[in-house]
């Protein structure tokens, strides 16, 4: 009867576990100008990841210690031009973005927007990582180092084997377990994992109704977008005057700007 007991016991337990999802909770620093902060959501399974870039998240910088403080370093932020001053770090977006990597299919998708209408992007690209012996700690997972080059900036991950996703923040992916940590070189771009959980709700989103685009015509769509918001004279008597000063997002350099004719 106590092993009938047992087993009915370790059962409920088992498909309570299986109902539920993994999820991971990110903090985003961006550094564009000064430092921003937003909140990332990762929903994990066996055969795919949704991950949500909460556009509209938004926090107040008080003072260094409202976050890790190691990063304004490697920003070159100067810890005293934060005390007692508040940063307003309001995102300009209107939706959300969705980032959808399938492992089976190995096909990574996602949503972003241009003149206020979304769009679901097919970005055709592979990761190759070199993994290295270097350790520490995150959110009380033992993670390895590893490293990639992806258009233009060169990143450093770490990832839990414990966990046994092959997934990431934004579009990083492909290591032998979750990516809880990540940052470009220069550390103008950070994403760390705050908190590992599973609880029974689900992400959903379907971008199966929105315009679908090929990640380099979206590229190419925003550029001329772009262009064509900063050529606009304010008036008749305003000249434009153009300026380049360079690209400064996560992504700089793109396939088809360095395929050889």
């Amino acid at each position: 009867m106590k092993n009938k007991i047992l087993l009915i016991s370790l059962f409920s337990i088992a498909f309570s576990f299986a109902q539920q999802t993994l999820k991971v909770e990110y903090n985003q620093i961006y550094n564009s100008d000064f430092p921003v902060i937003r909140t990332a959501i990762l929903q994990a399974n066996e055969k795919n990841s949704i991950y949500v870039d909460i556009m509209k998240s938004r926090r107040d910088l008080l003072n260094p210690d409202d976050v890790n403080f190691s990063y304004l370093e490697k920003l070159n932020v100067d810890e005293n031009t934060l005390n007692g001053q508040k940063f307003s770090l309001v995102v300009g977006a209107n939706f959300d973005k969705f980032f959808f990597y399938d492992v089976i299919n190995d096909k990574l998708s996602y949503t972003d927007e241009l003149g206020k209408k979304q769009f679901y992007i097919i970005d055709d690209f592979k990761l190759n990582w070199q993994i290295t012996k270097e350790t520490k700690t995150i959110a009380n997972y033992k993670t390895y180092k590893a490293i990639t080059k992806f258009r233009g900036r060169t990143w450093e991950a770490w990832f839990a084997p414990e966990l046994a996703y092959p997934y990431g923040p934004w579009k990083l992916h492909g290591l032998p377990g979750l990516i809880l940590e990540a940052y470009d070189i220069t550390r103008r771009y950070n994403f760390t994992a705050i908190k590992v959980f599973k609880d029974k709700t689900n992400l959903t989103f379907s971008p199966d109704k929105l315009p679908k685009l090929s990640f380099k015509d979206f590229k190419l769509r925003n550029f001329e977008f772009i262009e064509n918001i900063l050529t606009i004279p304010v008036d008749n008597n305003t000249k434009v005057i153009k300026h380049d000063v360079g690209r400064k997002g996560l992504e700089l350099i793109y396939e088809w700007e360095t395929e050889t004719k």
